[in-house]
């Protein structure tokens, strides 16, 4: 079990980082989507076939692409985030995926909203509030990383279902596949009939050297391994655990944004006012506290329920 445990921390400390390296690739955020997506199809394709895996998965197949489209807006978003505001703005946002799910879930009809949900999500609200109320420079950053939030509370969602029926890389591929193809008619419409679009949509065609090893390393390291991973360990690993250690995402990624700001140039750690991190402390307390919360209430009703039986 300790291995599970261990191979969580090191996804979740992988896609902590995903801010970081995005803000250092000259592309606009569709333009590196696409070559980031791509690159993990031609290896999943690749590696499919190697080990027999590979399928098609009938009907189930436009879903999984579909879900694809969700991935393409959840990672999008965050190259948004981090490039308009910074990596701690965007990692923060992204810390309300756990709540998003739990107000998702009921209205998707996979499960029923409970009062500590309600209460931490009335805290994590609170948290915003606090960082909006600041003198804070970063808004339209901000809102574009809790929009991301959104979109993988959807895909997280969604994963959890289809990991019952499918194997991750299986799922890991045909949402790639749709988030590639998403990204490449956005920029073949941007390219040819852009109009405004190619203000908002810049568009390339070329890589440096920098910008393709940068790119590659994401497209191994967090498209392929971390987000099939993260999927995988689902099977071993129950939903109070995964939900309480993928809380700890902004805490690896600014440590690690302040540690390798000592030792490469151009990282640079950002300095946030008072307001920023005192609801940003409460944003994350809520999160974190969202399992214990739901816990407490789990016992307090089942323990209710003993009592009225006898």
């Amino acid at each position: 079990m300790l291995k599970y445990h261990i191979r969580l921390h090191f996804v979740i400390w992988l896609s902590s980082l995903v801010p970081l390296v995005v803000n250092q690739i000259h592309l606009s955020a569709t333009e590196l989507v696409f070559y980031r997506t791509s690159m993990a199809v031609v290896f999943l394709a690749i590696w499919l076939l190697v080990i027999k895996k590979f399928k098609w998965t009938g009907k189930k197949t436009y879903f999984l692409m579909g879900t694809g489209i969700l991935t393409f807006a959840y990672w999008t978003l965050i190259v948004l985030s981090a490039k308009l505001a910074n990596e701690a703005v965007c990692l923060i946002g992204l810390a309300t995926i756990p709540l998003f799910v739990s107000i998702l879930r009921p209205i998707l009809g996979k499960g029923a909203l409970s009062v500590g949900e309600i209460i931490t999500g009335l805290n994590a609200i609170f948290g915003i509030y606090i960082i909006y109320s600041s003198d804070f420079d970063y808004g339209l950053g901000f809102f574009l990383a809790l929009l991301a939030a959104f979109f993988g509370a959807l895909v997280t969602i969604f994963n959890a279902d289809l990991v019952k029926q499918e194997d991750s890389l299986v799922i890991t591929f045909y949402q790639m596949l749709g988030a590639s193809i998403t990204a490449f008619l956005l920029l073949l419409f941007s390219t040819f009939w852009g109009g405004i679009v190619s203000d908002f949509i810049p568009v390339k065609w070329s890589l440096t050297w920098r910008d393709f090893i940068l790119i590659f390393s994401l497209a191994l390291g967090v498209s392929v391994y971390a987000y099939s991973e993260s999927v995988r360990l689902m099977k071993f690993l129950n939903p109070f655990t995964v939900a309480m250690v993928g809380n700890l995402v902004p805490l690896y990624g600014i440590v690690s944004v302040i540690i390798l700001s000592y030792f490469i140039s151009s990282v640079e750690a950002s300095k946030m006012d008072i307001y920023f991190y005192a609801g940003g402390i409460i944003l994350i307390s809520a999160v974190v506290a969202r399992p214990l919360v739901i816990w407490y209430f789990e016992i307090y009703e089942v323990d209710k329920k003993n009592k009225i039986s006898k």
